[in-house]
């Protein structure tokens, strides 16, 4: 976590000189958009400037989501790492009663931390058996802001 931070943070010197090359982007786009409706407006909607529209409007909604990991990024880059760190310990102090409340939502937490399969393995400890479980992940997914099917609701 932190060298992720690190690298923002590094990263941090670049982030005025990208806003303002998508701010200036989406000024631009708009100034089309708005020329693109009034030839619309005026009867010259042609295949062309409908194609157009669309593919103005698609630029214009991925230059806003960047813009808007822009301000994400410069968010996180303002953290203070043992403060979040403070934070995140507390937050997961009690996991596992917290996950066994809200059944469905470990599942999909844990969806989103392991990659690839689980090994289980049967042991025997203290004279009673039980599994070993090994697996892979990461939390860079978990961190993602895409939603995949959950309704968007945080846990």
């Amino acid at each position: 976590m932190r060298r992720a931070l690190e690298k923002i943070r590094s990263e941090r010197i670049q982030f005025p000189d990208r806003r303002v090359a998508i701010e200036r982007e989406l000024s631009l786009i708009e100034t089309r958009l708005h020329h693109l409706v009034e030839a619309v407006a005026q009867g010259k909607g042609t295949d062309f400037v409908f194609d157009s529209l669309r593919s103005e409007e698609a630029r214009k909604k991925a230059l806003a989501r960047q813009l808007a990991e822009l301000n994400d990024f410069e968010n996180i880059a303002s953290l203070d790492a043992k403060v979040l760190a403070r934070n995140l310990q507390a937050k997961i102090k009690d996991v596992k009663a917290l996950l066994g409340r809200h059944t469905p939502q470990a599942r999909q937490i844990l969806r989103k931390l392991i990659e690839g399969k689980v090994i289980c393995q049967p042991v025997l400890e203290g004279g009673r058996p039980g599994y070993q479980f090994a697996a892979t992940g990461t939390y860079g997914r978990l961190f993602n802001d895409t939603n995949d099917g959950g309704g968007g609701q945080g846990i």
